[in-house]
């Protein structure tokens, strides 16, 4: 237990008279399963024990959220156009439907050319509210599927032909954010791990595992895991804790410090920058996501 955390318990029975109990975080998304994997990840890494593990600035706590303001208007506007494009298509009892010009945006451009008026603005606010509120399930916001990317695996089996470790995880993680095209933002939430395709994640385990004579992959860190007593798809930090010692990853405020790219390194020490670019801790989920896989090629 951190001396900060210690010194507060001492505190509390001090003033109080009672023995304050120490209980660990949950995740937010236990308490409140509305929220988003993205806000749940934030949220976790805000409350990280270690402050080293926690984002530094307001700036990268806010890229966990994706937070780019440049890009809210532009985004509302969009959404402005679907929704008013869809309601001409209602047929709604009592109301007349809207016409087309009033959708295009070149007339509202033409059409208001004065100063803003904190009114109008706000009453606008609160009726594009009330549509969304009311007309939600008759619209419909769904985008084309992403066209299925043809990853090139050469350069990924030249690093394990070479003994290369190092350069193939890097490889890795390279390969499963460009297949859901998470480059930028440099990690994946649960909703991407879903979208990688099973034989592209197939084909990433049976490399490690072919090039490690079975000691490294995502199926290894699996077994490993359920192994410890993991449940899959449930982050579990205990667990976490003993999977992080028995890789060889490094124990608390060392972890991570000394990763291994040899051959010689623990079972299940490989991937590693994968496995900890997913959600909160990747382990179990990915483990998940390989039994799907397995369940829908059976």
């Amino acid at each position: 237990m951190p001396k900060k955390a210690r010194f507060l318990l001492k505190l509390i029975f001090k003033l109080t008279g009672k023995q304050a109990e120490y209980d660990p975080l949950e995740e937010a998304k236990k308490i409140n399963k509305k929220i988003s994997d993205r806000v749940n990840y934030a949220i976790i890494k805000g409350m990280e024990i270690q402050p080293e593990d926690r984002p530094q600035t307001v700036q990268e706590w806010l890229t966990l959220l994706q937070l780019q303001p440049q890009s809210i208007m532009s985004q509302m506007s969009q959404v402005s156009q679907t929704i008013m494009s869809q309601m001409s298509t209602l047929n709604i009892p009592s109301v007349k439907p809207i016409s087309q010009k009033y959708i295009s945006q070149n007339y509202v451009k033409n059409s208001y050319t004065g100063e803003p008026n904190g009114l109008f603005m706000g009453i606008g606010v609160f009726i594009f509210v009330i549509v969304i509120y009311i007309f939600a399930p008759n619209f419909d916001f769904s985008t084309q599927e992403t066209k299925i990317k043809e990853i090139d695996y050469t350069a990924l089996e030249n690093f394990f032909k070479s003994d290369n470790f190092q350069e193939a995880d890097k490889e890795t993680l390279r390969i499963l954010l460009l297949l859901v095209e998470r480059e930028k933002q440099y990690w994946l939430d649960l909703e991407d791990l879903e979208n990688i395709p099973c034989k592209d994640l197939d084909k990433i385990n049976k490399l490690w595992i072919n090039y490690s004579n079975g000691k490294f992959g995502f199926r290894i860190q699996k077994q490993i895991w359920i192994e410890l007593g993991g449940k899959l798809e449930i982050y579990d930090v205990v667990i976490a804790d003993i999977f992080i010692k028995e890789v060889g990853w490094g124990e608390k405020n060392k972890r991570y410090k000394n990763i291994k790219y040899k051959i010689s390194a623990p079972y299940g020490h490989l991937p590693f920058r994968a496995t900890t670019h997913v959600h909160n801790f990747g382990v179990s989920y990915i483990a998940k996501k390989l039994e799907k896989c397995e369940s829908d090629n059976s």
